[in-house]
């Protein structure tokens, strides 16, 4: 078949009648076109020329293409749909994914409905949408429908599923069509993952249940990996923390997953937390004000802290913060424990003592300066019995403690090296004692050894009105030795029963028991002193009957009595 094409050139054969380009470029006729009279040939066949050939090149574009006719037959509407075709073919037409398109979302919430211009008729890969969200997303699988084609799922610009509040109300969001996928992809920078975010909300709570009712930016629920921003309300934590943001209630520990105790406290009232959330809520950013102090090591008082033990009431699984039923302590043991945790910081702790009977307990190690007071009955200590069935009633191991207001007693020795004791120090500690009645003891009521010292404080202390009663047997009263020391600071000594001693004090081996009752009362069977290997013994020049006791005291090896 011969394809035809009528528009052909004018005045293009050898020796035509025309003007050099040169020449035509710069004619006046090509300003001002022909004017009245007779116009030059070559200038016109020129003119024609030109139009002709533009024609000519056009039409056999339009031919060679789309291997058409192109016809001279005035019909101008088939020769420029015929010219566009040709381009189109050519360059290649352009598709719906070449444009960018643009609409309102019409909601419902996680369907979003776009009516898009340009109109989109079938979607394409790589077809890229632009759209203001009417609502935030509470699913992980919101839809996409412009202009009424299937609603198609949602996804991160990876393809990964949205959490819930990706998409924010009403901020610019750009989507591309994925085909293989078919999924529309975020591709836009303004719709960051939710867990990309930090949100801020205030603790509206208690002390260890916190609650954050509502968080900016705002979120439809949490999910892993989501950071908070929180202040503390008006209470400073006093033990483990539970925390419910906007719903979803979970326990709040350190990073590694270790439960808040209350010491310190760790999250003060009005300090500024960061809270990330996996399944749990993690203290990853530690409140402010406050020192950060990591899990393992002592966290510093902020004010002096009180104790209550109670034997009858109490639980070990209270905080101790108070007392009676549901908050007191019930061994005193534990009540040390809790305050060996951290760091006094220059502060003290109080632990006061019910009424009851009472295991043996060991003072350990205090961390910081500051003191542990423990406080019984101080008008009747036999109201506060610490009683061993073998071995020390109570075994001072650290300093900076003082013991007031209890009775102690001691059946019998333990296995080495425990000794039936009421209160025995060692390894070079300095403890404090008044107000304490001593019952029966296996070795001596009270045991002072290893290069440690004693304190009963009284009026020699600037504490008047103090004493130690004594109600109970033992060998020895006052025990010291080696390289030790018991002051008797001007407390008051009150004896009832007549009670049996084999030595009321005992000072051996390069130790001192120095200082003066501010009265004594009642009597004691048993010699009053012993004094061995360079000990002791310094009444202030009151005589050797200073002491109860049936017997005169002895002296050996280098001991002293003054």
């Amino acid at each position: 078949m011969t394809i035809t094409n009528d528009f052909v050139p004018f005045a293009t054969g050898a020796g035509a009648n025309v003007i050099a380009p040169a020449t035509w470029s710069t004619t006046t006729s090509r300003f001002t076109g022909f004017q009245s009279g007779t116009a030059s040939s070559a200038q016109a066949n020129t003119a024609l020329r030109q139009v002709s050939e533009i024609t000519t090149a056009i039409a056999q574009f339009i031919s060679d293409t789309l291997a058409q006719n192109v016809v001279d037959n005035g019909n101008i509407a088939t020769l420029e749909a015929q010219f566009i075709s040709a381009i189109n073919v050519s360059v290649g037409a352009p598709s719906q994914a070449s444009f960018w398109h643009f609409g309102h979302d019409a909601g419902p919430v996680n369907v979003m409905q776009v009516a898009a211009s340009p109109i989109i008729t079938a979607y394409a890969d790589g077809m890229m949408l632009a759209t203001f969200p009417q609502f935030s997303n509470t699913t992980s699988n919101p839809t996409l429908s412009a202009n009424g084609l299937a609603a198609t799922v949602i996804a991160h610009s990876d393809g990964t599923s949205l959490n819930a509040g990706d998409i924010a109300i009403n901020t610019a969001v750009v989507f591309i069509y994925d085909s293989i996928a078919t999924k529309w992809r975020i591709i836009s920078a303004s719709t960051v993952p939710q867990s990309a975010l930090v949100h801020y909300g205030a603790d509206v709570g208690t002390a260890n249940a916190m609650l954050v009712s509502t968080v900016i930016p705002a979120i439809a629920a949490v999910t892993t990996g989501m950071q908070f921003g929180i202040k503390k309300g008006a209470a400073a934590n006093t033990g483990a923390v539970t925390l419910n943001i906007v719903g979803t209630n979970a326990a709040l520990t350190w990073p590694d997953g270790t439960p808040l105790s209350g010491i310190g406290p760790e999250w003060p009232a009005g300090a500024d937390g960061l809270v990330m959330y996996d399944g749990n809520y993690k203290l990853i950013g530690p409140p402010s004000p406050f020192a950060f102090i990591p899990p393992g090591t002592k966290p510093p008082l902020q004010a002096p802290k009180t104790y209550y033990v109670d034997v009858s009431a109490g639980s070990d699984a209270n905080n101790g913060l108070a007392p009676g039923a549901g908050h007191a302590f019930q061994t005193v043991q534990h009540a040390i424990n809790v305050s060996q945790s951290f760091n006094l910081n220059g502060f003290n702790i109080t632990i006061n003592i019910a009424t009851g009977t009472y295991a043996p307990f060991i003072c350990t190690q205090v961390n910081g300066s500051g003191g542990i007071y423990i406080i019984g009955d101080n008008t009747t200590p036999a109201n506060v019995l610490i009683s061993a069935v073998t071995g020390e009633a109570i075994q001072v191991n650290s300093s900076q403690y003082t013991l007031s207001g209890m009775k102690v007693t001691s059946a019998a020795n333990g296995s080495a090296p425990h000794l039936g004791v009421g209160i025995r120090t060692s390894a070079s500690v300095q403890c404090s004692i008044y107000n304490i009645e001593f019952g029966a003891c296996s070795f001596a009521h009270i045991s002072c050894e290893a290069g440690s010292i004693i304190d009963q404080l009284g009026v020699s202390f600037g504490i008047p009105s103090t004493f130690i009663n004594i109600s109970g047997n033992a060998p020895i009263h006052l025990n010291c030795g080696p390289n030790s020391v018991i002051y008797v600071g001007g407390i008051a000594l009150n004896v009832s029963g007549i009670p049996a001693f084999t030595v009321f004090v005992n000072c051996t081996s390069n130790s001192t028991v120095t200082g003066i009752y501010s009265a004594i009362a009642g009597t004691a069977t048993g010699s009053k002193y012993a004094a061995s290997l360079n000990g002791i013994i310094n009444t202030n020049g009151s005589g050797t009957s200073y002491f109860p006791g049936s017997s005169s005291g002895t002296l050996t090896t280098g001991g002293q009595y003054i």
